[in-house]
């Protein structure tokens, strides 16, 4: 049930008390008892900027249907998310602070802990037929798939960000579908909305445009080539293009099939915009000038606002006036005023503390006050970033908070902690460029925020879920949403490494000397027999490996370049630790370990 552990929790508390002290909740429930509860749309773009908009004053990009969008809407501007998809969206998804969820960065660092609670499971439970299409980051996590947290489907894109013929993951399996993404989605979406009947539902939209590769239809960035925008501008441009086109068919889809009246459509984007074109080269200054007129400071992966700011919309016909909103929000937010505006209480669902609170009270009245308390972000790449030995964090409680870069984000103020205990502060409504830092003439304001950021940073630390790898558990049966029986162990999940085993991008690398292993954390809920495979690269020329369940320690069966059999290990029911090391006397090639497999044995 509920919890509070904290001011933010608190204050959601208070907030619902008023509303329901003013009679606005049960004008709300009142109303809806009548009708039927309205249609969510969730609409989530990736690495689209606070400049990626033609309603935000850019006049070279073209999104005329999004800037239809929010002519139609409630446009909150001054609104931030994370600095990155996997933060932001577990925010989104949880209604919490992204560290206290367990994700601290983008995967490997990006595992939800099993109990926190989802979006779609509060819409679940009240009746909503629910359907997550595009990107899976965020729900799908560890074993579990995005069909056990909350939706009834999905149409996932497996394999990153494949915007041609991207390979989709259903209940049904994958498959290779011919077609850009973002209009193979819209389509899924189109028949979902049409089929969709009397019963409520919500739907959960998370395009990967304009994430890298920057990659579209030729005749999206052809117009931008023609007006003298380079190929990589161009390119980014034109996958705009093409994402605002699939909305636009979308949202006349929801209004053909007589649903645009009833549904609430939320939209917002991940993160701030990348600062670099597909060969990860910086953009030129000339095209960052361009893509980025409001002269916002920094980009994606930190926390200056051009990486964390962002608009969001909300748009409910003959319910929510359209029209600029002042009032601060963030990514927290955006689940409890879905709920709200739903008629669905939070607690009708077990979750943990929720962090942020509905902005009913802005979409309401846009003179509401504004009285949002700060949100905590962390840079996730470049200086104060989180220091991980080796790729992970063995003891996270050890992390200094002097040795990061963090921000309070309020709504007038925002302060930076940096790295080496240096800090600045500005403010934000009247200086959103962060060229005028206040410190020094605001002391008070200064030290209030810093004493706060520390006993939240402290608070983080003590909870045990902040900065640690997750433990994964087994199971017999199909729980896994692989091939029956078929367990999944990511080699960049290791909770402890030793000897020059490094864990890069999704792997772990090294296992070239006596003494290098990778230990992870299990936890297994159907005991038995489970053959053991290890799958990678170079795997014959490393140092000779041996894999240990347990107590009991496996032999190589067979070895390949790719794939090491193990053979079959008994395996105890409870938490256990699985150890991959090398060993041998003769220094051997790098290898690369990509996952470890355990697969059920049936018994005979």
């Amino acid at each position: 049930m509920s919890r509070s552990d904290g001011s933010t929790g608190r204050v959601t508390r208070r907030r619902f008390a008023q509303w329901a002290a003013t009679g606005a909740l049960a004008t709300l429930t009142r109303s809806q008892a009548a009708e039927p509860r309205p249609n969510v749309l969730l609409l989530i773009t990736d690495d689209q900027g606070y400049s990626d908009f033609g309603f935000t004053g850019n006049p070279v990009v073209r999104t005329p249907r999004i800037d239809r969008l929010a002519s139609e809407s409630a446009v909150f501007r001054n609104f931030v998310v994370c600095p990155a998809c996997s933060p932001s969206r577990a925010a989104l998804y949880t209604g919490r602070e992204h560290l206290s969820t367990g994700v601290w960065g983008v995967p490997p660092r990006a595992n939800l802990q099993r109990d926190e609670t989802l979006l779609p499971a509060w819409f679940q439970h009240a009746g909503y037929r629910t359907l997550h299409l595009g990107k899976a980051d965020t729900t799908r996590v560890l074993e579990l798939q995005p069909w056990h947290r909350g939706w009834d489907d999905a149409v996932v894109i497996d394999g990153g960000y494949v915007h041609r013929d991207p390979p989709l993951n259903s209940r049904a399996g994958v498959q290779t579908v011919p077609g850009w993404s973002c209009d193979l989605l819209t389509d899924r979406a189109l028949e979902f909305v049409q089929g969709a009947g009397p019963q409520p539902w919500l739907l959960t939209a998370a395009y990967i445009i304009p994430h890298l590769p920057w990659v579209c239809d030729e005749r999206c960035s052809a117009p931008f080539r023609q007006q003298g925008l380079s190929p990589q501008l161009a390119a980014c441009y034109g996958s705009l293009a093409q994402l605002d086109a699939a909305i636009g068919r979308l949202l006349d889809g929801l209004a053909a099939a007589g649903q645009a009246e009833r549904t609430i459509v939320a939209l917002v984007s991940d993160n701030g915009m990348t600062d670099q074109d597909p060969a990860s080269q910086p953009l030129s200054p000339e095209d960052w000038r361009i893509r980025n007129p409001a002269g916002l400071r920094g980009h994606k992966a930190t926390v200056w606002e051009n990486g964390i700011r962002v608009p969001m919309l909300v748009r409910w016909p003959g319910r929510v006036t359209p029209g600029d909103r002042p009032q601060f929000g963030s990514a927290e937010d955006v689940l409890p005023t879905l709920l709200d505006l739903a008629g669905i209480a939070p607690d009708s669902q077990p979750h943990q503390p929720l962090a942020g609170r509905s902005l009913r009270p802005a979409l309401e009245q846009a003179s509401s006050v504004d009285d949002h308390p700060a949100v905590l972000r962390l840079g996730i790449a470049g200086p104060g970033s989180p220091r991980a030995t080796a790729g992970i964090i063995p003891d996270p409680r050890a992390l200094r908070l002097e040795d990061h870069h963090l921000c309070l984000r309020g709504p007038r103020w925002k302060l930076h902690a940096l790295p080496g205990g240096q800090v600045a502060l500005y403010d934000i409504l009247a200086d959103p460029t962060e060229s005028q830092d206040q410190h020094e003439a605001q002391p008070a304001v200064t030290a209030a925020l810093l004493a706060d950021l520390r006993q939240r940073w402290d608070a983080l630390l003590a909870s045990g879920r902040a900065f640690a790898m997750p433990t994964i558990r087994l199971f017999a049966g199909v729980e896994t949403g692989r091939r029956p029986g078929q367990n999944l162990l990511p080699a960049a999940m290791a909770q402890q490494l030793s000897g020059r085993v490094r864990v890069v991008g999704q792997t772990a690398v090294g296992f070239a000397a006596a003494g290098d292993s990778a230990s992870y954390a299990l936890d297994c809920r159907d005991p038995g027999r489970y053959q053991v495979m290890l799958r990678g690269t170079a795997l014959d020329q490393c140092a000779p490996l041996t894999v240990q369940v347990g107590q009991a320690v496996q032999q190589p069966v067979s070895s390949a370049a790719t794939a090491i059999s193990c053979g079959v290990v008994t395996v105890p029911r409870g938490p256990l630790t699985l150890t991959v090391r090398a060993g041998g006397t003769a220094p051997a090639a790098v290898a690369t370990l990509k996952d470890i497999a355990l697969t059920w044995v049936p018994p005979k």
